[in-house]
């Protein structure tokens, strides 16, 4: 018997059905006292969605019958050599953009914390100009990465770990998130996972789990016990000697699914594009188009408890269209997404860079509509004409 020493785990329907099954089986295991638990209406939705992926997948797989065994070896070294020509230029244009906005708004997020001036990280950079220049921040570390990859050269990976700063010095969770799932993205396209590595990941996971925790309850202090009172009762001696840190992770990863558990059976679209286009505006003319809202309003669906406020990829499509109508948008998104992939492992190197972004929007579905957003389609469209090599 043949065994399987390593795994391909890059295929945009295997990320987005997998990160979703996880979800639903954590969530029924109804760790949380105030979880509703999951519903007829909601398991239409998540498997609906997963199968208007998968149907997609089939079509663009019917479509592509030729199919080259993809891998980093393969690449033309003298296109990596246009690649860094580009990359460098996006870069100039980038850095030139973060020191005229450090300049003119005389400092940046962690500096301004540092001093007590009262701005934070939300006060940093100008409307609409800020979200093409983290475009441009994603395609250049993702580029440098790519390149390290290739060459393992470490003048790449220092590149890599000089812009890494950014968002530490930015203030910026999203950017972070961003940044370390568009990594992962590139690297599972280029690479099979051995199961050595998915140990390492396991411990790896330990390790975050236990590092989640303790910066969960630095942030609460001494309100801690709010947590512990959040528990069901038929867990509550086993939590007591467990980590922190796992009752953190699994509100944080399963919050956004009872949210939708909460609004779903009682929800009344609106029948044309208000939530799902809102993102798109140009923050400088959203504010002027859009009314401004209390915070509990702001949202496309209400909270179940306000402490956690993410509602998934699903939130906006579904107060906007309803049900089956967010079905028909996730098979086009699919569409989309699995068109790059098909391309990316063609060897095109512009979809090889897109590629990223689909796998970074599709694991974060859990948590938020990452798809929607300036800096999301600005990095796509820049990457699909600028980087075509």
């Amino acid at each position: 018997m043949k065994i399987v020493k390593s795994l391909n785990l890059s295929s945009p329907v295997l990320v987005f059905g997998l990160i979703w099954i996880i979800l639903i089986l954590l969530y029924n295991i109804h760790l949380i006292n105030y979880y509703l638990g999951l519903n007829q209406k909601t398991l239409i939705l998540i498997f609906g969605a997963i199968g208007a992926m998968a149907l997609s997948w089939v079509l663009i797989r019917m479509r592509y019958k030729r199919w080259i065994v993809f891998s980093i070896k393969n690449l033309p070294d003298d296109k990596f050599s246009l690649l860094e020509s580009k990359i460098g230029r996006l870069l100039k244009l980038w850095l030139i953009g973060i020191v005229a906005t450090i300049v003119l708004q005389g400092g940046f997020p962690m500096l301004w914390m540092l001093l007590g001036t009262g701005k934070g990280y939300q006060d940093f950079g100008f409307h609409s100009i800020h979200g093409i220049l983290n475009a441009l921040y994603y395609i250049c570390i993702l580029g440098y990465f790519f390149l390290y990859l290739k060459k393992k050269e470490s003048k790449y990976l220092k590149l890599v770990l000089f812009l890494s700063l950014y968002p530490i010095l930015a203030v910026s969770r999203a950017v972070i998130i961003v940044v370390i799932f568009e990594m992962l993205g590139l690297y599972l396209l280029l690479y099979r996972i051995r199961l050595k590595q998915i140990i390492k990941i396991f411990i790896g996971g330990i390790a975050f789990i236990l590092l989640f925790g303790a910066l969960g309850d630095l942030r609460v202090g001494e309100a801690k016990h709010v947590l512990h009172g959040l528990v069901d009762k038929r867990y509550e001696d086993v939590m007591e000697y467990l980590p922190s840190g796992v009752c953190w992770v699994y509100l944080y990863f399963t919050g956004s699914i009872d949210n939708v558990v909460y609004n779903i059976n009682d929800l009344k679209p609106l029948y044309y594009p208000y939530f799902s286009i809102k993102p798109l505006i140009p923050s400088v003319f959203r504010d002027l188009i859009f009314e401004k809202k209390d915070y509990d309003d702001k949202y496309s669906l209400e909270m179940n408890n306000t402490i956690f406020n993410t509602f998934s990829f699903f939130a906006n499509y579904l107060k906007d269209f309803g049900i089956y109508i967010t079905i028909v948008i996730i098979f086009f998104i699919g569409l989309l997404s699995n068109y790059i992939y098909a391309h990316a492992r063609l060897m095109k190197f512009n979809f090889i860079m897109m590629y990223p972004i689909v796998f970074m929007f599709l694991l974060l579905s859990v948590f938020s509509d990452f798809f929607i957003s300036l800096p999301t389609l600005c990095q796509m469209i820049i990457s699909c004409k600028y980087l075509k090599i």
